[in-house]
């Protein structure tokens, strides 16, 4: 019980595709097998009897003959109402132990109950015992054991409870389902009327139903007639209907000439039948019979009380199929509404998903317009995507996706369609942009700049007014929005892109294939849609931001540690070199004088001799230690031509080209702008170059200087390029090149380059290097030409081409 992988084993055991109660019986007998412990049981709760049931335990035959135990009994009343783990360490003493727990572990000494709660329920309770005390360790990981079976069984008891609640709503539709449709309720009103000519024995029956809840029947009119064809929409029956209407009860006329409500009329009926048909108080419709056939079973020709109550019945039973024709269709309603937030709050989730682990902005704006566009997402036509430049003011077009034509689209779509792709595995495919970015549309998405003082444009309307809009005049907008003219869009939508309360940009969206209308509801889901975005571009922009802050800081740190590396070197060069310098000097001095002395061809001459060479070499190196280490401010700054000091330095290797067989080109920028330097350190840093470059091509080669204009910081500067065929340098070593003291010669002090490096930095300039192993080297240096930007800092560079 003391190793951690109790806690790891625990948690595997816990995550296994197995029924929850089989998951915590194979962490008991794990921890009864594998560890120190006991015997084990698990006593679920039932709140609704207040019991312990006995579930499962190390001692199945035990656990069979284990009655329920009451959770106000001894030690389980102190588990139910402190919900802490219990660790007794002498069990037959405590006081808080009992009969209860002494029939699970009658000759335990140390005994631990570990309650399985949440914070709005009792699971139940693993019981355990020990024949050792446990340590402080163990109880700890006991307790961290309890706590994952806590989060397990939780899980499941809420995946339970969703699958519940997913098969309720299953059953509903489905039962929603076997109502009647709206057609059928209008088929069926008109065979109710013909059956109901029969059962009434009526010449012509009519319907009028005015339900404002069944848009598709209301001021339905429907009738059926024998003989005749009676003008329902009469005055004398509108007025009848009215009438129906007004005092919600039936209206029988039973002799149409004498009736005082057909005054004035010179109907064509003799008797007639009206009821009302009433739905949650309000009258909905009105049945109505005209005229009773006669037959031999039937005298009276009017109609009676009993037709008045048969018809009451049927309009009743009307009202019931009309009402649950109601009840279907806004069940329908709630249902299609419910499965559209569904879809929604998944389609947000996955876009928010996937564009929370999009830090690059180029992948997260092809991941917005991809949700926008697929089918599977908002099955938008084209989609493109505006940011505010704020420097320049403007409303820039990034990126646009979308079809250029109906072939254009009928292909991609048919292309799209073989991938089978779901919607995650299109926003998580940073890769595959084919469709977009490319094409003509996409083009002139980039192209357009609409600046944010034109208040006229729909566009900028639409993001100073942080309001969705849709243009669907084309000349208006045409008008409105030059800009967006050039998209060809009949009907379109622009909504602003928000990252906390601040406009960082636009989506414009249309339908120019299909011609599918852009909702209202469409328009506010892609608005909620456009507020997620917006804070996934801002995070995009602020994590850019701080990389690029954090890079600059790690330069400057390395920039920082290399000057202090190099001051550190250069005080100790120097104080080694001045101690070193006068006795060397006497060296030398002495060996010459001894040199004298003896003939040529002598041992001694040869002696003298060679004391006097590498005392020579050692006062160079000397001497350029002294260099590196001496501080040489630029302090004789003057407008110079920087291809005359090319040409200089060029002149004092001629002999070494010819030696060497070395071949030279330049090309020499013929207006080079002056620029404002040290004629001396300038020509140093070229001597070093070119001198390096000499020693690397000993077999013959080609060197080549170049000079043009270019920029530094945003400024002009002047750019000199020396080139060699020497082979390079080993790719494992060139990040040391500019470091004193690091040297591939034999015989070199490793400090020329970093002199020419210091120098450089002198004039606030800056040195790269392309290197290319096996071939050559290219140095490049950039000069300010103005003195006014002498202190900004210096950078040198390694690797690739620039």
């Amino acid at each position: 019980m003391t190793d951690f992988k109790v806690i790891s084993n625990v948690i595997k055991m816990s995550h296994l595709d197995e029924h929850v109660e089989h998951k915590l019986w194979k962490i008991i007998d794990y921890l009864h097998e594998d560890s120190t412990l006991g015997d084990i049981y698990f006593m679920l709760y039932k709140e609704e009897n207040k019991m312990f049931q006995p579930n499962y335990g190390t001692e199945p035959e035990f656990m069979r003959e284990c009655e329920n135990i009451a959770d106000n009994d001894g030690a389980f009343l102190g588990i139910v109402e402190s919900k802490k783990d219990t660790f007794i360490s002498d069990f037959v003493s405590d006081n808080i132990s009992n009969v209860s727990l002494n029939r699970f572990f009658p000759k335990a000494q140390n005994v631990f109950a570990l309650p399985i709660f949440n914070s709005d329920r009792l699971f139940g309770v693993i019981l355990g015992d020990s024949s050792d005390d446990l340590t402080e360790l163990e109880q700890q990981l006991l307790s961290l054991v309890s706590a994952e079976i806590t989060g397990m069984i939780t899980n499941a008891s809420e995946f339970i409870e969703l699958n519940k609640h997913i098969y309720e709503l299953s059953t509903l539709y489905n039962i929603t389902k076997l109502f009647k449709h709206k057609e059928d309720i209008s088929t069926l009103c008109d065979k109710i009327v013909e059956h109901t000519s029969t059962l009434l024995y009526a010449s012509t029956v009519f319907l009028e139903i005015f339900s404002p809840e069944l848009e598709d029947i209301a001021n339905k009119k429907c009738a059926f007639n024998k003989e005749k064809n009676y003008d329902l929409d009469s005055d004398m029956i509108e007025g009848i209907i009215e009438d129906v209407k007004r005092t919600r009860g039936p209206i029988i006329i039973k002799n149409a000439l004498t009736d005082p409500r057909c005054e004035g009329f010179a109907p064509d009926f003799t008797t007639a039948l009206f009821a009302p048909i009433v739905y949650e108080s309000s009258v909905i419709g009105v049945v109505g019979l005209i005229d009773k056939e006669s037959n031999l079973f039937i005298s009276d020709k009017s109609f009676s009380e009993d037709d008045l109550r048969v018809l009451m019945s049927l309009s009743t039973q009307l009202a019931n199929i009309i009402e649950n024709a109601i009840i279907v269709r806004e069940k329908e309603r709630l249902l299609t509404e419910k499965e559209t937030q569904s879809w929604e709050l998944g389609i947000l989730y996955d876009v928010s998903n996937a564009m929370m682990k999009t830090m690059k902005l180029d992948n997260l704006l092809h991941k917005i317009l991809t949700a926008v566009t697929v089918s599977s997402g908002m099955g938008f036509n084209r989609a493109g995507l505006f940011l505010v430049n704020e420097r320049m003011n403007t409303l820039q077009g990034m990126l646009g996706i979308g079809p250029d034509s109906a072939e254009d689209a009928t292909r991609i779509w048919h292309e799209l369609e073989k991938e089978e792709k779901s919607f995650n595995q299109w926003l998580s495919n940073d890769t595959d942009k084919k469709h977009d970015g490319k094409s003509k549309f996409g083009e002139a998405i980039k192209s357009i700049r609409i600046s944010l003082d034109e208040e006229e444009d729909t566009v900028i309307k639409a993001i100073n007014n942080r309001r969705p809009v849709i243009c669907s005049n084309t000349s208006e907008c045409c008008e409105n929005s030059k800009y967006l003219a050039k998209l060809n869009s009949e009907v379109y939508a622009a909504i602003p892109l928000l990252a906390k309360d601040k406009i960082i940009g636009a989506i414009f969206v249309d339908n120019i294939i299909t011609k599918a209308p852009i909702t209202e509801e469409s328009l506010h889901f892609l608005t909620l849609f456009a507020n997620q975005a917006g804070l996934a571009i801002e995070n995009s922009t602020l994590y850019s931001n701080l990389k690029k802050t954090n890079t600059e800081l790690k330069e400057m740190q390395g920039k920082l540690l290399h000057n202090e590396k190099l001051a550190a070197l250069g005080e100790m060069a120097a104080d080694v070199a001045h101690e070193i310098r006068n006795p060397l000097m006497s060296i030398g001095g002495f060996s010459r004088r001894l040199g004298k002395r003896f003939e040529d061809g002598t041992k001694e001459k040869e002696y003298t001799n060679i004391i006097t060479k590498d005392v020579s070499r050692l006062e160079k190196i000397l001497n350029e230690i002294l260099s590196f280490s001496k501080d040489e401010r630029v302090d004789n700054f003057n407008m110079n031509n920087i291809n005359d000091i090319v040409n200089e330095t060029l002149i004092m290797f001629d002999n070494e080209f010819l030696a060497n067989n070395i071949t030279v080109k330049t090309a020499l920028m013929p207006d080079l702008p002056h620029a404002e330097c040290d004629y001396h350190q300038v020509k140093q840093v070229l001597v070093n170059l070119v001198n390096n470059s000499c020693q690397a091509m000993l077999n013959g080669g080609t060197l080549e200087i170049n000079t043009r204009k270019s920029l530094l910081r945003n400024e002009e500067s002047v750019v000199i390029e020396v080139s060699d065929t020497g082979g390079g340098v080993n790719n494992d070593v060139i990040h040391n090149i500019f470091n004193p003291f690091f040297t591939t010669k034999d015989g070199g002090t490793g400090l020329g380059l970093a002199i020419t490096h210091r120098l450089i930095a002198n004039h606030s300039g800056s040195i790269e290097v392309d290197n290319n192993p096996g071939i050559g080297v290219t140095f490049i240096i950039n000069l300010p030409i103005n003195e006014r930007i002498h202190k900004q800092p210096t950078k040198y560079r390694i690797g690739g081409k620039i």
